[in-house]
């Protein structure tokens, strides 16, 4: 069902791969059409163009994990022991940096898929855990006829899209400011009365952080201008962070566990009256995008549609609060904002040994937002289009739910005056930070609000 997603992604990048091929490799370079005419080719030295997999030992199985799945139930003394297995969102939740390379091995390998056919690829240029599946790229080299491997002496990736100027504001006295927020998380607010100081805490700290932002107070003294330069607010998802009832049917019907969960609910609901409140007042002093996370209440396949404007009555009547998807592209007085959540980057951090910025510059490189969509991270299966591709390279690229903040520059070779800021926005519950990001200057600052 996703051979068309795939298809359309390599035909539309197709063209970029042989513009590049000449630019880098020379006229002279052999393109073949498809993958398996290499083997035909009357040349020692082609280049063939695909979509790129990974073969992986410990990538998700649905059928081994159904097995799994079965065993579990039937040693129920194993499952008491604790050695259940932790899902994806829960390690996302922890420590993000032990996501790294947590699904590869050394007998990974790779492979180079077409329309019409597959080859195994080997060589030294490649550096299999730096790469993820479902990139497109171009690679040069020749065919072992006694195996059928192709060996590669380089490849090439797309490259970064076009991008535009960006308009000048003049005097650093014009400097106007995007605030980035991520992982507010309200529901663990209301968690566990065993965990009643750091809930203060945290409820303590989103109030500042929305009394800074509207304005109401500052940081520190010099931080007053600054704050009222804010024009708009971008939410990168998890911000309710909403935990289901479970569905044990031992436990589902227990008066005691149903007088907690209506205790939870209830004091959810306040929660988000008080976060639509907030928001509302937020978007009479510049204009508010909210966008879904992983442990939000949207789908769970990409892209994430709004939420539902039952969850933000108030604000939603206001024109300048704007419930948006995950992905989501905006721009902000001629610079571009393209980012996610972060679950594609994630996921990507899994099947490699690369960081966020890596894994960041590697997708804007490659033209496409979430390459390991639908390999390993769930994508709805278009047919028409890839809306993944990135056809316009952003000035700004973010993602959201991180442990901590880091940014990188990078200058656009078609644009020595052009950079583009790869930004990963830490997690507010986790850091109580945000990020500032200076239109004028083009750089990123941190803001912090509580320990």
């Amino acid at each position: 069902q996703y051979f068309e997603l795939y298809k359309q992604r390599l035909q539309k990048l197709r063209p970029s791969l042989k513009d590049t091929i000449k630019d880098k490799w020379g006229q002279n370079t052999k393109i073949c059409r498809y993958i398996l005419d290499c083997e035909n080719s009357t040349r020692d030295e082609v280049a063939i163009i695909g979509t790129l997999f990974k073969d992986m030992k410990y990538k998700p199985n649905a059928l081994d994990e159904e097995e799994e799945e079965e065993e579990e139930e039937d040693d129920n003394d194993t499952e008491m022991n604790g050695s259940k297995c932790i899902d994806d969102d829960q390690k996302m939740n922890g420590d993000l940096s032990k996501l790294i390379g947590s699904k590869i091995s050394n007998s990974d390998f790779l492979v180079l898929e077409d329309e019409n056919g597959s080859i195994k690829i080997t060589g030294k240029c490649f550096k299999k855990h730096k790469l993820v599946t479902g990139i497109i790229v171009a690679i040069k080299g020749t065919i072992n006829r006694k195996n059928g491997y192709f060996i590669g002496t380089d490849y090439l990736l797309c490259g970064l899209p076009s991008i535009q100027p960006i308009p000048s504001y003049g005097p650093s006295t014009n400097n106007k400011y995007v605030a980035l927020i991520s992982g507010l998380e309200i529901s663990n607010m209301i968690k566990s009365k065993l965990d009643k100081d750091n809930n203060n805490k945290h409820c303590i700290a989103i109030r500042l952080l929305f009394d800074y932002l509207c304005g109401y107070s500052s940081n520190n003294a010099d931080d007053t201008d600054l704050s009222s330069k804010i024009c708009r607010a971008i939410f990168a998802g998890n911000i309710i962070s909403q935990e289901l009832p479970d569905e044990d049917e031992s436990i589902f019907y227990d008066n005691n566990f149903k007088k907690t969960q209506e205790a939870t609910i209830n004091s959810l609901d306040q929660r988000l009256k008080e976060l639509d409140l907030m928001i509302a007042q937020l978007s009479s002093t510049c204009v508010v995008d909210i966008m879904p996370g992983f442990l939000d209440p949207s789908d769970q396949s990409l892209p994430q549609q709004a939420f539902h404007r039952c969850l933000f009555p108030m604000s939603s009547s206001i024109s300048t609060f704007k419930r948006v998807t995950n992905p989501y592209k905006v721009t902000v007085d001629g610079r571009e904002f393209l980012g996610t959540s972060g679950q594609n980057f994630h996921d990507m951090m899994k099947y490699s040994q690369l960081n966020m910025i890596e894994t960041m510059e590697l997708s804007l490189k490659s033209r496409i937002i979430a390459p390991t969509a639908p390999d390993t991270l769930a994508c709805f299966p278009f047919k028409i289009n890839d809306p993944f591709l990135i056809n316009k390279c952003p000035h700004v690229y973010f993602s959201g739910n991180n442990d901590k903040f880091r940014y990188k520059n990078i200058i656009h070779p078609n644009d020595n005056k052009t950079k583009i800021c790869l930004i990963q926005i830490p997690s507010f519950i986790k850091t109580k930070q945000i990020v500032l990001f200076n239109l004028n200057t083009m750089t990123p600052e941190i803001m912090q609000f509580g320990f």
